[in-house]
């Protein structure tokens, strides 16, 4: 073949491997803008749409009353616990601008929401192409679970915004070596840490990419200020983090579900929570949707995710070897590490909350599996099934019967309490019920069964306090002894009690065999009468 012939041949090879976006005509910045601009309008919609319909839940009610406290006091709080503190001093400062309502409490995670929409759009815009933003975006913008995320007060939305700036910083500094942005990563990563520990699998992530980028001898210097200036940062809360690891009974939760599920259920699980129309896990609090099954979505854009990573591989090793594994790696390396170590150290992977921070890899890698499609007649209806199935899911969340509970408890109370009268709270009631009677300007004394459960307000292992019944008979007589020390004779209380849960009958059995309490009305029942979610409000009344 002659010179002339191996040039043309080369010319064709190179622009086979090219993504089908930059084959064609490139959209023009006005119709890009008004795309990018749509998507996340209908980003906001989606996550603004009946936001306030249900009452907090326990997890966002524990998050509210952390918040609510001094930053001194969050910290102190958080040592019982598995969260870093960075969303709960956001969400404390916006309280203080926006008030208490539950719109303005949750619309932090939907802005931070939003937001992340758009910054999955720039990142996939500016690392590979308009199409593959905007594709990006409008799946993450119809996304279910990053929905819901953003409807509750939890950081499940910020976790996967900061993880992605931290990716792209990197990205930026391989590919152009300004050490801005060596600086940028490593705040982006500080700040993802102080969102949730599950962050310190992102630094394989920076490691594989710097592996991969070729030239160790000239940048490991700058690997080496960036890791050092996370872990300089991070030393503030290293205290409080190894206290979390070692004194937290409260993680041991995460072993029920690890147990129950293994690696590849859990993989599994996340591959559904991430794809549109996909089930989600149980663990996903208040979602509470049937959707359209596992296996179907997860299959779908499972496939469409393998063709993303082919595609990069294929169309950018020989050019662009950090480009072509930045997201396989982003979204690979974490979920790696995280199930090796749950497998060998203890469990840490919890599919549907965590594994939030990988989210945007997937829309990435998904959008361009779609783009790798080289028509358009094809791509469409791709578009198309992932909006379908999306809206079929969205239309059983967002028509979900969840008014009634701690809000119409805390409106019961309050209309009848009395100044004096404690409340006994089951379970993890406590938190929400006293959002809701704060509302009314109602701040009675608060008692949790069984007592060790005031501890940690948003934790309770059922399991383990089955299986000590004398424990619980105990508690239950000390619970009245408790309230009996702090009324007066003749003194009234409320009992909040999560009546179908087996963990509570004694403590129902010790009200009705004490021989000086009164029933002074009949059970007021709130919620359904089946189930494990259903509660009953009863007031007492000390005979002497």
């Amino acid at each position: 073949m002659s010179p002339e012939g191996k040039s043309r041949r080369k010319k064709q090879v190179t622009k086979s491997r090219q993504l089908p976006e930059q084959r064609t005509a490139t959209l023009s910045k006005m119709v890009t803008v008004a795309l990018a601009i749509a998507i996340l309008a209908l980003a906001l919609a989606a996550r603004l749409y009946h936001i306030d319909n249900a009452p907090f839940g326990d997890d966002e009610a524990y998050t509210i009353v952390v918040a609510a406290s001094t930053p001194a006091q969050i910290v102190d709080l958080l040592k019982r616990d598995s969260s870093s503190p960075l969303y709960y001093f956001f969400l404390h400062y916006w309280i203080a601008l926006f008030g208490e309502s539950e719109l303005a409490i949750r619309s932090l995670s939907t802005v931070i929401g939003t937001v992340l929409v758009g910054a999955i759009f720039l990142a996939g815009q500016r690392l590979y192409s308009v199409q593959v933003g905007l594709l990006a975006a409008l799946i993450a913008a119809i996304s279910p679970v990053q929905i819901h995320y953003s409807q509750q007060v939890r950081f499940y939305t910020l976790l996967p915004l900061v993880s992605l700036a931290s990716v792209y910083f990197l990205v930026r500094y391989l590919q152009t070596s300004r050490r801005k942005y060596i600086l940028l990563c490593a705040l982006a990563t500080l700040l993802c840490l102080y969102t949730h520990s599950f962050a310190l699998f992102l630094l394989p992530v920076h490691a594989t990419l710097f592996f991969l980028a070729g030239r160790i001898q000239k940048r490991w210097r700058d690997l080496a200020v960036m890791y050092a200036l996370v872990c300089a940062g991070f030393l503030p809360w290293l205290p409080i983090f190894l206290t979390q690891l070692n004194t937290t009974p409260e993680l041991a939760w995460f072993a029920v579900f690890w147990q129950r599920w293994g690696a590849l259920e859990a993989l599994a699980w996340t591959l559904s929570s991430f794809s549109p129309g996909g089930s989600q896990p149980p663990i996903v609090d208040g979602f509470n949707v049937p959707a359209l099954g596992r296996v179907g979505p997860a299959c779908l854009f499972g496939i469409l995710a393998v063709v993303g990573i082919v595609h990069l591989i294929w169309a950018r090793w020989d050019r662009d070897r950090v480009g072509a594994l930045c997201f396989p790696a982003y979204l690979i390396v974490p979920l790696t590490c995280s199930v090796l170590s749950s497998m060998f150290i203890s469990p840490n992977y919890l599919a549907g909350r965590v594994d939030q921070m990988v989210f945007p890899a997937f829309c990435v890698i998904v959008a361009v599996g779609i783009s790798a499609v080289p028509s358009w007649n094809l791509r469409w209806p791709m578009v198309g099934v992932a909006l379908i199935l999306s809206a079929l899911t969205l239309k059983q969340f967002y028509s979900r019967d969840l008014a009634w509970g701690a809000r119409d408890v805390g409106d019961f109370i309050s209309a009848r309490i009395q100044p004096g009268e404690p409340i006994v709270c089951t379970g993890l009631t406590r938190t929400s019920l006293t959002y809701y009677l704060r509302l009314h300007g109602v701040r009675p004394e608060m008692f949790s069964y069984p007592r060790d459960t005031a501890q940690h307000l948003g934790y309770q292992n059922n399991i383990k306090l089955l299986g000590n019944p004398d424990y619980l008979v105990a508690e239950a007589q000390g619970i009245i002894d408790d309230v009996r020390s702090a009324s007066a004779p003749g003194g009234r209380f409320f009992v909040v009690l999560g009546y179908t849960l087996m963990v509570n009958k004694p403590l129902w059995e010790k009200l009705a065999a004490t021989a000086d309490l009164e029933m002074l009305e009949s059970p007021s029942y709130v919620g359904p009468q089946s189930g494990n979610s259903g509660l009953v409000v009863l007031r007492y009344q000390f005979m002497r």
